[in-house]
């Protein structure tokens, strides 16, 4: 029974420093789609997964050129 009790806790610390290090918990950014603008160098669309493990994503779309201020 302590075998069981022992693997469970590691489990759980495993699990734990997953989520610090990688954020396994917040969206991220999985994928692209579409044509690469040749000027700025970004995807038309961009494919973001709620969390690790998830079914499915969103697509979101670029709706202007990037843009940043000069220097």
């Amino acid at each position: 029974m302590d075998d069981i009790q022992t693997i469970i806790e590691e489990n759980n610390r495993l699990r734990e420093e997953l989520k610090r290090l990688y954020g396994v918990e917040r969206p991220f950014i999985c994928g692209n789609a579409g044509p690469v603008d040749p000027e700025d160098n970004m995807p038309t669309h961009v494919l973001v997964c709620p969390a690790y493990g998830s079914d499915g994503f969103a697509l979101y779309k670029k709706i202007k050129p990037y843009s940043a201020p000069e220097y």
